[in-house]
């Protein structure tokens, strides 16, 4: 089954010059529409043929023979009163039963016609941009209209051109995402994301995809959900074809009484997001209908990583090689982020199942693939004779900022006449004192002895 009926039945009447027993072919219907976002095909299919005489003021429908075997035999008996007397031609009059879903007929129809390849009667189209067409040299009768859309058409009834006055609201496709760090995510994290679709009355063959760039790995664990009713028919294709990650079919999937479709996903960010500003897009589309697209902004979600820059250097700030460092995300204990090298210089954050390097080596570094906050140096060794920093360093990931890390060097040994020759004099004194003092008491022990 598809989307809520997509068309709706209209008669249209000739007031002709004579009195007609076949129906002459200077019917048109026109079509006005609200929507002029897509192009789209409207085709028309002609029920029952009819006959108006003008003397009589009086009408007269009869069976097409395209549609014969549905009226006679078919789904669309229930709906009519097929009388046993013929017009000239042989063909049998009808009228509608008293209370017949027009709607449910409508819908049985199309079915139908889809289902035997029935030919319309007359068909076109209204370009992107364009909001009114008219369908033209139609002979006289009842009409089927549908439309490329899916749009529910409303035809007048009593005059030889009808008009058709389509409203319809379009479906509507939004994305979020989330993740640890909001709108920012580094190598290995997963990013979750959210789609809602809101169909919208008549429009049917919904087709979602959704495109990653090549710095998502999708976790092909998408799930769907509905708001209003609990259909099933959803077809999920994981595999990747041209244009998109995966899909979605809902082409036979019953929407009726949908209020919102959910689709819910992962992905993780992989070492192919390594650039400044690096953004990776993922884009959801939804396609209906039969050739027509919408793509909304707000299908689209970027996610960027960030690169973090540090330079270690001397209090008199010369360049100094030979250190190494580990990087954690917290000032005080926490999780180390583990890196791989690049080359000399730059690192990045190792995906799962990389070695790592056991240390980052520094002069001037740049670490690729983090996320947009701040983490923290652990120096594990100075330069050559340096002193080790005693705490971890803040290093902000935000691709500018290249962050001088300070050594200094050893304590300086003191010099003649300062603190330490005094403090050197001082202890020696103490020592001489003490030593004098030993040597008078065993002195004086010796003496009385």
């Amino acid at each position: 089954m598809k989307r809520l009926f997509n068309i709706i039945i209209a008669s249209v009447l000739a007031f002709v010059g004579f009195t007609a027993v076949k129906a002459a072919n200077d019917g048109s219907i026109v079509i006005n529409r609200t929507e002029t976002n897509y192009k789209t095909t409207y085709n028309a299919y002609r029920l029952f043929d009819l006959s108006f005489d003008q003397e009589n003021d009086s009408c007269a429908y009869t069976l097409n023979d395209k549609w014969n075997a549905f009226f006679t035999t078919g789904e669309g008996n229930s709906f009519v009163e097929i009388s046993d007397i013929t017009n000239a031609e042989g063909k049998k009059y009808v009228t509608l039963k008293s209370g017949a879903d027009v709607a449910s007929l409508a819908k049985k129809a199309l079915a139908y016609a889809k289902a035997n390849s029935v030919a319309n009667d007359g068909s076109t189209n209204i370009a992107k941009g364009e909001s009114s067409a008219t369908i033209s040299g139609l002979p006289l009768g009842y009409y089927l209209v549908d439309s490329s859309l899916g749009a529910t058409c409303h035809l007048s009834s009593t005059a030889k051109q009808a008009t058709v006055d389509e409203k319809n609201a379009e479906p509507t496709i939004a994305k979020t995402a989330q993740t640890a760090i909001n709108g920012t995510a580094k190598i290995g994290d997963e990013v979750s994301y959210t789609v809602t679709i809101t169909p919208a009355d008549g429009y049917e063959n919904y087709v979602f995809k959704d495109l990653m760039t090549s710095g998502l790995t999708y976790k092909k664990n998408a799930q769907i959900s509905y708001a209003g009713a609990t259909p099933t028919g959803a077809v999920i294709d994981n595999n990747a074809g041209e244009g998109y990650t995966f899909k979605i079919d809902f082409s036979n999937v019953n929407l009726e009484g949908v209020t919102s479709i959910t689709i819910t996903y992962s992905a993780t960010i992989n070492k192919n997001a390594i650039d400044e500003n690096a953004t990776q897009s993922n884009a959801a589309t939804l396609s209906f209908g039969d050739n027509n697209t919408t793509d909304s902004t707000q299908a689209k979600v970027d996610i960027t990583t960030y690169n973090a820059k540090f330079k270690k250097v001397s209090d008199k700030n010369k360049n100094l090689s030979g250190a190494r460092f580990k990087l954690y995300d917290a000032q005080t204990n926490g999780n180390e982020i583990k890196v791989v090298k690049v080359s000399d210089g730059v690192y990045r954050v190792a995906e799962e199942g990389e070695t790592a390097v056991e240390y980052i080596e520094a002069g001037s570094v740049t670490i690729k693939g983090l996320a947009g906050t701040k983490y923290y140096l652990e120096e594990i060794a100075a330069p050559e004779g340096f002193t080790k920093l005693g705490s971890r360093v803040e290093l902000t990931a935000d691709n500018n900022t290249e962050l001088p890390v300070v050594n200094t060097t050893g304590t300086v040994l003191p010099t003649t006449g300062g603190v330490g020759t005094k403090l050197f004099i001082l202890i020696g004194s103490i020592m001489v004192l003490s030593l004098g003092t030993v040597l008078i008491a065993k002195f004086r022990m010796s003496k009385e002895a």
